[in-house]
């Protein structure tokens, strides 16, 4: 069963965008003809993770005396409002811990709308 989240047009601008769908409640995100959701509750201390801010993951590395931070390309990261933990958007995988992630749904996206398909 597919479950009608909102347009291409009310949903594509970058931002999270909180639905409920049944007991649930998901952060989606649209980034072009991407589209991703994730649980709306942070795996640390419970917190409405998609409050938080998304920006890109910024990396960064010491070479000898020099110093070089750059964004990883297409990679989104969503900061927890609570704790600042950062989450990877796509994955689910939280950055300080390799034990903690959220839940993360792959969306589909057809003829201008973004559907999540139910299962079970």
């Amino acid at each position: 069963m597919l479950t009608d989240l909102g347009s291409l047009e009310e949903l594509g601008d970058g931002r999270l965008h909180v639905r409920r769908v049944g007991r649930r409640e998901l952060g989606v995100l649209v980034r072009g003809d991407r589209a991703v959701a994730i649980r709306n509750v942070c795996p640390h201390a419970g917190a409405p993770l998609c409050r938080g801010v998304v920006s890109p993951l910024v990396t960064g590395s010491l070479d000898g005396p020099v110093a070089s931070v750059r964004a990883e390309g297409e990679r989104l990261m969503v900061s927890c409002p609570w704790h600042g933990w950062e989450f990877d958007v796509d994955t689910g995988q939280a950055l300080a811990d390799p034990t903690m992630r959220v839940k993360t749904y792959p969306l589909i996206v057809r003829d201008g709308r973004v559907l999540l398909e139910v299962v079970g």
